[in-house]
């Protein structure tokens, strides 16, 4: 019986778990510079230790000085299969594969990142991950000029979770791709979508709004009438009107000027009134 070649012992060793022998064939590649070659179906290693969900394999095959910025015949690297789906061995694969952080704007065939690949997979535990690690990339643009939102809203991603997320993190919805279709023309077209867009609009105005020099002023509200057993984590915005009524007939006297913008975490049982200084 002929031997089995060491690019198929890797795989196995991959498949099963068997470090041992994923060491030590490894070494007989790197040796060899065989480590970075694709297999007959166009895939290499890492890949493969990608789509198994082994991080292990993953971590001793960067020991043995694996490229990670190997591409596959989709011109696709490890990131961006792991960057796909969501699961937890995929962030671990993610946060191995990205410690040289050069590869992490790699592009397949259709210019699309890692961020992208999160998109278009639904992977949105993943894409969180991205956004908190590296928000300076939110808008990065495929080859047709579509950010990660564009194309979320142009998939309509299930539930809208993946809409719901970027819009959280600051994505610009004033895009437009490369062949012309504007992102809020997109999001017109769907009640739901621009529902969210809309609610984005009002979030980035309130912000806006609240952007002014209130440094004359110390806001401290408490509440009246308020039951020993009802709490409210926020206070109402003064600006709106000079008395306001709320949830359980508690009301609010303020007096401060129209211009401006408040709130203020309160405590159960106190009653005071608003002061300035």
């Amino acid at each position: 019986m002929l031997s089995k070649q060491p690019s198929e012992r890797l795989l196995e060793a991959i498949e099963n778990n068997n470090f041992t022998e994923l060491r030590k064939v490894a070494r007989i590649l790197q040796k060899n510079n065989l480590l970075n070659n694709l297999s007959k179906k166009g895939q290499g290693f890492l890949h493969y230790a990608t789509y198994y969900k082994k991080p292990k394999a993953v971590q001793i095959l960067l020991d043995h000085e694996i490229d990670v910025s190997v591409k596959n015949y989709h011109s696709e690297t490890a990131l961006h299969i792991a960057a796909f789906t969501d699961n937890i061995h995929h962030i671990q694969i993610l946060k191995l594969l990205l410690k040289p952080e050069t590869v992490l704007l790699t592009e397949d065939d259709n210019e699309s990142t890692i961020f992208h690949k999160a998109v278009y997979g639904e992977a949105n535990d993943i894409l969180r991950f991205l956004l908190n690690k590296y928000p300076e990339h939110i808008e990065v643009k495929d080859k047709l000029g579509r950010t990660p939102l564009f194309i979320a809203v142009e998939k309509k991603n299930k539930n809208m979770m993946t809409i719901k997320l970027l819009l959280e993190k600051g994505a610009n919805t004033d895009v437009t791709s490369s062949y012309g279709s504007s992102l809020r023309d997109l999001a017109r077209a769907d009640s739901v979508i621009n529902a969210l867009f809309e609610q984005d609009d009002e979030r980035d105005f309130e912000k806006d709004s609240g952007e002014q020099d209130t440094s004359n002023y110390i806001r401290t509200f408490k509440q009246h009438s308020m039951p020993s057993h009802y709490f409210y984590s926020t206070a109402p915005n003064p600006c709106d009107s000079t008395e306001v009524q709320t949830k359980k007939s508690v009301t609010w006297k303020l007096s401060e000027p129209n211009n401006c913008k408040s709130s203020s975490i309160i405590s159960e049982d106190e009653v005071y009134s608003p002061t300035y200084t």
